[in-house]
């Protein structure tokens, strides 16, 4: 990584020219959320994350799931986001956009599939990950439809997640049934993210929506492997979520032979490089990241397992508070999260 003294002086201008979008952090309260997963929490869980997490620290909002391949929108989930809502916890709502193995199994003639004409997959086969093509515009219509209901089912923000073509599989044998190599993959999602950005704002103005985006495309500005591209993504949304998890970095990433043990650089060294790009592009959005909540080794096996224990996990949030970010979302797959990891604060 190269020195970071270079963009000091933009980063300075970024959080000191005040120039917000109408979902920022600049009118309303900083969202401090936890990941939660879909709705389904039972009644004794959702009691001992409001009065244990929620009134007892920092934390305000919960990230639940409305689309993972299925819906969750019947009255059940619909229930659980009243009830936050009730005892004044801000809803982001998150969908999974094109990774979709349900939306596959209903309607094949739009997943990507192999030479063999079966399903690909990313990751690993038993896992049965499958893609929709990003071109179709049909499979549009069906989320942006699912993105309207979770509104109307209470949801104060939409999080869209997987906006993405495909990175982790065997790459060599895909077959689109609809993209065109002679189409970029950076044209297909502008064209989506405006899509999608258009019917919301017509009918929920002000709610706000955000995107979920890989930490290396958050840091580069683009990646042409997977169609994301930092400054597409803000003209289009309120907020940049990136996913700086130290874990996903690779080898020798920011000068550390393993920057999982190295939270703090990380996500400095990241949402600098950001903002930058941002800043240049006269595109000062809110950024918030997801912040890693789980302890794992390195993805690509330079390392041994690190233990997120409170003191390490607010290595990252201490890296925000250096930037001026005060909104964070935390990442754990098991929704298993230490009240060390929170400052304690008492809420009515």
């Amino acid at each position: 990584m190269k020195r970071i003294c270079c963009v000091a002086a933009l980063v300075v201008l970024f959080f000191a020219c005040g120039v917000m979008t109408r979902a920022s952090a600049g009118e309303r309260e900083p969202v401090r959320a936890i990941y939660l997963g879909p709705p389904t929490i039972s009644l004794d869980r959702q009691s001992q994350i409001i009065n244990n997490l929620i009134k007892g620290t920092e934390v305000n909002a919960v990230v639940l799931d409305t689309k993972v391949g299925r819906e969750f929108l019947d009255d059940r989930h619909k229930a659980v986001i009243r009830r936050f809502r009730e005892n004044g916890i801000f809803v982001v709502c998150r969908m999974v956009i094109f990774q979709d193995s349900h939306y596959a199994g209903l309607h094949p003639k739009l997943a990507i599939k192999r030479r063999d004409g079966n399903f690909w997959w990313s990751g690993k086969k038993k896992w049965k990950r499958y893609w929709i093509d990003p071109a179709a515009e049909i499979f549009w219509a069906h989320n942006i439809d699912i993105a309207l209901r979770s509104i109307e089912a209470g949801c104060g923000e939409l999080n869209f997640d997987y906006i993405r073509f495909p990175s982790d599989g065997d790459m060599k044998n895909m077959v689109y049934p609809y993209w065109s190599s002679q189409v970029s993959k950076y044209d297909v999602l502008e064209k989506f993210f405006a899509k999608l950005s258009d019917r919301i704002r017509t009918h929920y103005p002000d709610v706000p929506i955000s995107a979920d985006i890989f930490g290396y495309v958050h840091i580069n500005g683009a990646e042409e492997g997977v169609g994301q591209r930092l400054i597409s993504m803000a003209k289009y949304f309120d907020i940049i979520a990136p996913m700086l998890y130290p874990s996903h970095f690779g080898c020798g990433a920011f000068g550390f032979a393993d920057p999982n043990s190295h939270p703090y650089t990380v996500y400095r060294e990241s949402l600098i490089k950001g903002s930058s790009i941002l800043t240049k592009a006269g595109l000062a959005k809110e950024t918030r990241p997801w912040l890693q909540g789980f302890s794992i080794a390195n993805i690509y096996g330079c390392g041994k397992r690190v233990e997120y224990s409170p003191t390490v996990f607010r290595k990252q949030i201490e890296a925000l508070d250096a930037m001026g970010i005060k909104s964070w979302m935390v990442w754990n797959p098991r929704f298993d999260y230490p009240a060390g990891y929170f400052e304690s604060r008492g809420r009515e």
